[in-house]
C-alpha cells in the first residue's frame, strides 16, 4: 500500500498498514535512525488564549516553528515509538503548560490536541485508525474533536445528501472515531441549546480523512477567538 513518504524514512514507513498517502515531511524527529520503530505524530494548537506553543516529544519538538492558535503540523511527523512524554510550551515559556504520557506503537500513527484556557491546559492524544478504513468503498472519513471552552455538553449533528452521519451529545474535550460518510456537502452543526450556536457546510470527497475542529471560547466578544468550526484533511486512502 502507498504510503507518506518522509523522504529519508521511506523504507521504514512504507510496510505501514493503514494504507495512507500524505504529504512529505523533511525529516524525523530525534535522530534519524534506519532501524527504528516509527509512529506518525500530528500536533495541533487548540488552546484560545496561547497564540503561539512549542508541542515536544521527550525533549524535542516536534514542528519546525512553533504553533499559532488555529494551526497544526500540516502534516504527520515521523517519531520513535515507545513510552514518551509530549510537553506544550508557550513559546516563551520554559515550564510546560501541561504534559502527558503516552505509549506510541510502531506503524501507528496519532493526532495530539493541546486545548484549554487560563491556566488549565490538557493534550487530548487519539489514535487515527486507519487500518480500519477502505479506501476502495466509495466514502470519505470524518471525526470529530469539541475544544469549545466554557461550554456546556453540545449535540453534534453532521448530515448530507439526506443521510444523518453524526447526531449525539459531546462533552468538553470529547473525540469520536472516524465514520464512513458521502462524498459531497456535509452540513455540520454544534449546539447546547444556549451560548454555543455554530454551523458550517463543507466539501468532502472520496478516499480522504478529514478532521472536524469544534474550537473556541463560548459568549467570546473577540471575532477571533469565538466558537467555530475548522477542519482539516488527515490523508488520503489508498485503493
Amino acid at each position: 500500500m502507498k504510503l507518506m513518504n518522509f523522504r529519508a524514512l521511506t523504507a521504514m514507513l512504507m510496510f505501514l498498514a493503514s494504507g495512507v498517502i500524505f504529504s512529505s515531511c523533511n525529516k524525523m524527529n530525534d535522530n534519524d535512525d534506519n532501524n527504528a520503530a516509527v509512529a506518525g505524530v500530528m500536533g495541533f494548537n487548540m488552546a484560545p488564549d496561547q497564540d503561539a506553543i512549542v508541542m515536544t516529544l521527550d525533549g524535542n519538538a516536534i514542528s519546525n516553528s512553533p504553533l499559532g492558535y488555529n494551526n497544526y503540523t500540516g502534516m504527520y511527523v515521523a517519531v520513535y515509538a515507545g513510552n514518551r512524554t509530549f510537553r506544550t510550551y508557550n513559546v516563551n515559556g520554559s515550564i510546560p503548560l501541561t504534559e502527558t504520557g503516552v505509549s506510541l506503537d510502531t506503524n501507528k500513527y496519532y493526532s495530539v490536541y493541546f486545548l484549554g484556557t487560563s491556566g488549565n491546559y490538557k493534550h487530548v492524544v487519539a489514535e487515527d485508525k486507519f487500518d480500519e478504513m477502505s479506501g476502495s468503498n466509495g466514502k470519505a472519513y470524518i471525526r470529530y474533536i469539541q475544544a469549545v471552552t466554557d461550554s456546556t455538553p453540545s449535540r453534534v449533528l453532521i448530515t448530507g445528501g439526506g443521510n444523518t452521519f453524526v447526531d449525539e451529545e459531546a462533552s468538553y474535550s470529547q473525540t469520536s472515531q472516524f465514520v464512513a460518510v458521502d462524498p459531497g456537502e456535509l452540513n455540520i452543526d454544534l449546539n447546547n441549546g444556549g451560548d454555543v450556536d455554530v454551523s458550517r457546510t463543507i466539501t468532502v470527497e472520496a478516499k480522504k480523512v478529514y478532521t472536524i475542529l469544534f474550537m473556541g471560547i463560548s459568549n467570546s466578544s473577540n471575532p477571533d477567538l469565538a466558537e467555530q468550526i475548522k477542519f482539516v484533511t488527515n490523508g488520503s486512502l489508498a485503493d
